[in-house]
């Protein structure tokens, strides 16, 4: 068995400024990537830096989730071979043009208001970065299908699964904070919206947004000390602000002390994992959140 990390990101969707300029969930990634995956082998090929290159190999939708497996590899050099049995050298077989095959398991979630993104990370797989990339070139050539101009360019946040309180802290500036608080709150004296809440979801999304310049990280520490007490009616916590490297980053409650790691047998000759395995765990995951 192998310990494979896994890291979460929210896949967004960036309108162009002439289109309103507004951040928003990037709902038609499966439609993308639908698309990819119906073109032939080398028409869905993406050259990589560093002679590395990358394809979508295939996706699997399971209802509101798509477990997708990219192949990646790197073509440079081919040194001769060694046995360890003999001691005795022979001209490496690879074509120059050939890599070693390299699998990379990706999770999307895929619901009204968010795409979340479970990536595995192990050595040599693609990172999230060069997975945006990829579906940014193949969203342009599905637009084109379509005799559409792309109006947008895919991005991501990234989802910290550290402390809470410690993340927080960490960001040079917190610039928007999502509380979800029970329905009974439009009720209440403070707001006094209505008492018919019944048809209303069980959570209520209240958005607060820092004055430009400012934080609003004390508020969110405030409202993370009552939901950590127990007795509040907010449910879940989710902030956005910069790092110190100017980073868009994203901490969100219910993500802290979820599974990082997962579990899945090793070919001994390939030595690449076993897809069933791990998509089964990342699935629980993605599930569970």
């Amino acid at each position: 068995m192998s310990s494979k990390k896994v890291l979460f990101y929210d896949l967004t969707k960036r309108n162009y400024v002439n289109q309103g300029g507004e951040i928003e969930p990037a709902l038609n990634c499966k439609e993308i990537m639908n698309y990819a995956v119906g073109l032939e082998i080398l028409a869905r090929q993406y050259d990589l830096p560093s002679n590395k290159f990358c394809r979508i190999e295939s996706m699997e939708e399971d209802n509101s989730l798509c477990k997708v497996v990219f192949y990646s590899a790197t073509n440079k050099y081919r040194a001769p071979l060694i046995d360890r049995e003999s001691g005795s050298e022979r001209e490496n077989p690879k074509l120059i043009s050939e890599g070693e095959r390299v699998k990379t398991h990706v999770v999307f979630r895929i619901s009204h208001d968010e795409v979340l993104m479970i990536v595995e990370q192990g050595v040599g797989t693609l990172k999230i970065q060069q997975i945006v990339n990829y579906l940014n070139k193949f969203a342009i050539s599905y637009h084109a299908t379509k005799n559409e101009e792309r109006s947008y360019s895919l991005g991501f946040d990234v989802i910290a699964k550290d402390d809470f309180l410690q993340e927080l802290n960490n960001l040079t500036r917190v610039i928007e904070g999502e509380l979800y608080v029970d329905k009974q709150i439009l009720g209440s004296d403070a707001l006094n919206f209505s008492s018919r809440i019944e048809p209303v979801k069980h959570d209520v999304k209240l958005t607060i947004k820092a004055e430009r310049g400012m934080s609003i990280n004390n508020a969110l520490t405030d409202a993370f000390n009552r939901l950590n007490g127990g007795r509040s009616k907010i449910h879940k916590i989710r902030v956005r602000g910069k790092n110190d490297q100017d980073n868009d980053v994203i901490i969100d409650t219910e993500l802290i002390a979820k599974t990082e790691f997962v579990e899945a047998e090793i070919n001994r000759l390939t030595g690449e994992i076993s897809s069933e395995q791990i998509f089964e765990q990342m699935r629980d995951i993605a599930l569970a959140l």
